[in-house]
């Protein structure tokens, strides 16, 4: 699978735009930036495992409390700014 810069661009905007000082829900990330057929694709899922291993973001495991969140980490803010331009 060849790695997809739009989609990461995509995927980190959308959590700079929707997180709040806890993160982004993923199921908020997943409707925000729905698949197809609404349903994401291995590719998508890929791709956030790609972004959360390189350190761009991090990922918070549900708990009994709270959802599965992601959250911008600081290479993240300069992944962002670099795919921008």
């Amino acid at each position: 699978m060849k790695r997809d810069k739009v989609l990461a661009l995509v995927i980190l905007q959308s959590v700079e735009e929707h997180a709040d000082a806890e993160g982004m829900d993923i199921t908020h990330l997943r409707s925000v930036v729905p698949g197809r057929h609404g349903v994401w694709t291995v590719e998508m899922i890929h791709h956030l495992d790609l972004l959360v291993k390189g350190g761009f973001l991090i990922k918070k495991e549900a708990s009994m409390l709270d959802a599965a969140s992601v959250q911008l980490t600081w290479s993240g803010y300069d992944l962002l700014d670099s795919l921008r331009q």
